[in-house]
């Protein structure tokens, strides 16, 4: 990568880690073009040169954070020396109780009166679970009970794991993680069930 290259890079990096701090401090209707800029303190010329609009600035933030969030995940479970379901769960919740659920709910509420919007977003979240999925091949195949679909099987544990984050919005977290340690509970007693049967 050229200099010019690298320069490109370190400034799109930067307008999208604003973009992520405006969407988690003020909201989708809040991250406006213009407090971006101020908070990433580039000329407004400048993002316009690498994100023509709103939306595409805020996808791709969008997308630039779900995939550092995958990596994390993967090093976090890395450095845990063992990958078992309890492990992948508790795992996944703590990353889900962070600001990029929150962002990722800002868009995704926006993207339902936001056709344009929806389409890009749905195409963002399709790449998402492409990335989970190769993840998942990789590391957590070896979790995949007898005869089950693993890509479902993970798509309900999000489903699951984002219904208790957005349980955060009315409740404290103490109560929140005591809805997860249910869960795991359940979760690891079907998983045995199934290794059993």
């Amino acid at each position: 990568m050229s200099r010019q290259q690298e320069k490109a890079q370190a400034t799109r990096e930067r307008l999208l880690d604003s973009t992520f701090e405006c969407l988690v401090e003020r909201g989708y209707e809040g991250t406006t073009t213009v407090a971006v800029c101020d908070h990433s303190g580039l000329a407004r010329g400048t993002m316009l040169h690498h994100y023509p609009t709103k939306d595409a600035l805020v996808l791709a933030s969008l997308e630039y954070i779900l995939v550092r969030r995958v990596r994390h995940f993967e090093e976090v479970l890395m450095q845990a020396g063992k990958i078992d379901l309890e492990t992948a769960m508790r795992t996944l919740w703590q990353t889900l109780k962070g600001p990029t659920f929150q962002a990722w709910l800002e868009l995704a509420v926006a993207s339902r009166t936001h056709p344009d919007l929806e389409l890009e977003f749905h195409s963002v979240m399709k790449r998402f679970d492409e990335r989970v999925q190769s993840f998942v091949d990789r590391h957590l195949s070896h979790l995949k009970p007898a005869g089950m679909d693993m890509s479902m099987l993970v798509g309900i544990g999000f489903s699951a794991l984002n219904g208790l984050a957005l349980d955060l919005l009315q409740m404290s977290e103490t109560e929140a993680d005591a809805k997860f340690e249910i869960l795991l509970g359940l979760a690891l007693q079907a998983a045995a069930n199934m290794t059993r049967s």
